[in-house]
Parts: structure tokens; C-alpha cells; sequence
């Protein structure tokens, strides 16, 4: 072959090689231990989010006019091989849930989304890491926006002879602003004891969000000074209520069915990411199932009252203490060995 034709394909080839994706490499399924079904998973998250969420979904602060990245992996443990579309969804939160929109929807988080790879094949028991690039239009309107990054498999055929796919995701959270992240927060206004029709009693805690972030509630309750000085607890509350600003919505926190009469005195602790409140107030439970008492207003616990917050605190000002402690032995020492060798105070010579 000539020299002319050689160079001729060594350009063409360089030029394919630089055509090709940069992120084709992370595309590649890999062996992976998968569990059950199709799982969906952040791969790294921000370090500059404080939130614990963000090592869950993508939780993210962004100006208009920027750009990020976040890497999750898709992982095959359904049996059998499978082809998998990636891309950006939105999502909606209402009457306490956060729901996925359904299809392909053209809002904001799935506007500004995108993924690569867009769609993947992937073995039995492999994963494949793929890269969603958010690009935030300089146009865009601070506020908070809400999405999913979605993995969909192939339709299946219903009952009906209609296609039905089914996608799983990770949450997203993005608000747009200048600054850092805007202020969380939230109140308890009541709580309210009632019986299930099953005979299961239940507490409902109304949260009220009054920050500009939106909220994923969980927590325990715990009950004291109940009939013949009986205490019960801690209870966890039912994961799954989540609030965006402005929202209120009850938080339900089911009990053992012994619990009955009262009265109550009832704690209930809710956290989302580092953020936590508390409230209290007397319940009296209702006998009959399917029957609920009126709510009663909710007193927040103050600061000196949360036994966790004082138990931080006052480890901290144990730490504080030892620290001087060792610093005034310190001290005591330098100075006995001084007077004890008054040599060891004269500047080296020489």
C-alpha cells in the first residue's frame, strides 16, 4: 500500500476516533453483584450539598445559565437480558407524594436533562454507569424544580393487548438561584389520634412546610404518662410523605394495637435531611375502629427540652473542657521544667 493511502486512513481513522463519545468507555456493562429486578442508583453526588438526601437523589443548586453532572449506575438482576432506555423525566409533588409524570414529558428537569447512554444493553447480573448532564438555561426562573432520572424497560403486553412499560429512577430536586441553597424548614401544627378499621391505632402529625425547599419527612413518636404511668415507643412514622413549599399534608406514624385510652403524652421527632423538629401533646385513643379523635394543637419541644440536642451538646462541652484541661497541663509542665533547668528557657548558641 502507498504511503499517500496509508496516511489517508491514519487521518480517517482519527478522525472517527474523535467522533466518537467521550463517556462511550463508562457506557460499557460491566459484572456486577445486582439484586433483584432492575436497580437504579447514584454513583457520586456533590460534595458541596450538605443535605444527606444528595447521597440518595440529586440534590442541587444551580444559576441560570450553568451546567452540571451526576453519574448513576443501572444494574440488571431480573434474570435475562435487557434493553434499557435512560433519559430525563419530570415529577410532581402533591397531597404529600412526589410522582413521576407519565410518558415522555417536555417540562423543565426533562428539558434540561440529558443522558448518556440514551439506551443500553445489559446481560444478566451487569451494570452500566451512565452520565445525566443538567444544562440550566440563563433564562430560567429561580425556584425549585422536580424530576426523575428514569430507566425504562421494554412494554409489556397487558391484558388489554395495550404496551405498558415500567421505568424506575432517582429523584430529583433541583432549584435554580442565585446563592446557595434557600432555607428549609417546617412546623408541626397538630396531632391527631385515631383507629384504623383494622383496629391498628395511628397517629397523625399535620406538617405544615414553611421553608423554600421541598421536604422528606421521617421520624419517631413516642408515648409517655399513659394510663397507669405506661410509656410506649419510639414508633417510626411512614416513610413516603414528601412536601414541596408551602404544602401541608399529615405524616402518619402507625402504633401497636395495645395502645388504647389514654390520656397520652405524645413526642413525635421529624427530620428531613439535617433539619429536625419536634412537637408534644395529650392524646386520648379511641376504642372503636374506623373512629378518630378530634386533633389537638401541637407544642413545639424547645431546644433545651430535645434531650438529643443536649446530649451534643453537652459532649461538645465535655471536648471543650478536656481540650483546656490538657492545655493547662501542658502549660504546668513547660513552666515546672523551666524552673527545674532554667537552661531549657536560654536561646540555643553557637
Amino acid at each position: 500500500m502507498s504511503p499517500k493511502r496509508l496516511l489517508a486512513r491514519a487521518a480517517v481513522a482519527i478522525i472517527v476516533a474523535a467522533a466518537l463519545p467521550q463517556t462511550a468507555a463508562l457506557a460499557v456493562p460491566e459484572k456486577a453483584q445486582c439484586t433483584k429486578g432492575l436497580g437504579v442508583g447514584l454513583v457520586d453526588t456533590s460534595g458541596s450539598e450538605r443535605d444527606p438526601r444528595a447521597s440518595v437523589y440529586v440534590v442541587a443548586n444551580a444559576k441560570p445559565g450553568s451546567t452540571f453532572t451526576r453519574r448513576f449506575q443501572v444494574c440488571n438482576g431480573t434474570g435475562g437480558p435487557l434493553t434499557v432506555k435512560l433519559y430525563g423525566g419530570d415529577a410532581t409533588i402533591a397531597g404529600g407524594a412526589f410522582s413521576v409524570s407519565e410518558g415522555r414529558t417536555r417540562g423543565d428537569v426533562a428539558q434540561w436533562t440529558t443522558v448518556d447512554p440514551g439506551t443500553v444493553t445489559l446481560p444478566d447480573q451487569t451494570r452500566v454507569i451512565a452520565t445525566a448532564t443538567f444544562t440550566v438555561p440563563a433564562q430560567a426562573t429561580a425556584g425549585e424544580r422536580y424530576g426523575v432520572l428514569l430507566a425504562e424497560l421494554p412494554a409489556q403486553r397487558s391484558s388489554s393487548g395495550l404496551g405498558v412499560a415500567s421505568r424506575v429512577g432517582v429523584r430529583v430536586y433541583l432549584n435554580v438561584g442565585e446563592g446557595g441553597a434557600p432555607k428549609s424548614d417546617f412546623a408541626v401544627s397538630s396531632l391527631q389520634a385515631v383507629r384504623r378499621a383494622d383496629g391498628t391505632p395511628a397517629v397523625l402529625a399535620r406538617v405544615t412546610n414553611t421553608g423554600r425547599r421541598a421536604l422528606d419527612l421521617r421520624g419517631t413518636l413516642l408515648l409517655s404518662h399513659g394510663p397507669g404511668g405506661l410509656s410506649a415507643g419510639p414508633f417510626d412514622a411512614q416513610v413516603g410523605t414528601t412536601l414541596k413549599p408551602g404544602d401541608s399534608a399529615p405524616v402518619t406514624v402507625p402504633l401497636d394495637k395495645a395502645i388504647r385510652g389514654g390520656p397520652w403524652r405524645a413526642v413525635i421527632a421529624l427530620k428531613s435531611g439535617l433539619l429536625e423538629r419536634q412537637a408534644t401533646g395529650n392524646l386520648t385513643f379511641p376504642d372503636q375502629a374506623a373512629s378518630e379523635a378530634a386533633p389537638v394543637t401541637a407544642s413545639p419541644v424547645p431546644l433545651y427540652q430535645d434531650e438529643s440536642a443536649v446530649t451534643l451538646f453537652a459532649a461538645v462541652l465535655i471536648g471543650i473542657m478536656a481540650l483546656f484541661l490538657l492545655l493547662f497541663a501542658l502549660l504546668a509542665f513547660l513552666r515546672r521544667r523551666e524552673r527545674e533547668d532554667p537552661r531549657s528557657a536560654l536561646p540555643a548558641t553557637g
